[in-house]
């Protein structure tokens, strides 16, 4: 059995592929023994999704192999609301107020728009303009963090564009990132 439920300030409807969850209505469903679930969250008017919980986390779909019961939970906030007047909106400092439980940050108060919550060199307020991914330094998932993509003119958030440099292999020294111009 997949469980979905949905919380916070904002609206929005999680679906499910194969067909079966339609949270908006539907938020259960029972598949078969190692079926491939795939969720896909669409924000409503207004608001934004934020990430998952429970058997998924991230921000991007959510893949779930049926092993076992599972519960997943999706986060809509109100996109318009400022509630610290810090120029970030709640709903976007909501991913680092949850990304770690253990990480002493507890309130929207806490995200600050100066502070770099992953380490990858950009500040919340420029990944936030960027719309980039606040807990995770490679947005785009292509092994070049966020900051190495802007400052080479590639798009962090497309798998596909890459800086112009040839990388090694990371079992290459030490399992590091070596880029070298051409």
């Amino acid at each position: 059995m997949l469980d979905v439920s949905k919380y916070g300030s904002g609206s929005g409807v999680v679906t499910s592929n194969p067909a079966g969850i339609d949270c908006g209505s539907d938020c259960s469903a029972t598949n078969a023994y190692a079926t491939l679930i795939t969720l896909t969250a669409d924000a409503g008017a207004g608001s934004a999704f934020t990430g998952w919980s429970g058997a998924c986390n991230g921000t991007g779909e959510c893949r779930i192999v049926m092993d076992a019961n599972k519960s997943v939970a999706a986060a809509f906030y109100d996109s318009a609301v400022d509630a610290d007047n810090d120029t970030l909106p709640d709903y976007w400092e909501q991913q680092i107020l949850h990304a770690y439980p253990d990480d002493g940050i507890d309130a929207i108060e806490d995200v600050l728009p100066e502070d770099d919550f992953e380490g990858d060199g950009l500040t919340n307020r420029e990944e936030y303009s960027r719309q980039t991914n606040p807990t995770d330094p490679d947005t785009d998932k292509d092994f070049y963090t966020d900051l190495e993509e802007i400052q080479a003119g590639s798009d962090p958030l497309d798998v596909d564009s890459v800086p112009a440099y040839e990388k090694t292999s990371p079992a290459i020294a030490g399992g590091a990132n070596h880029m070298v111009a051409p």
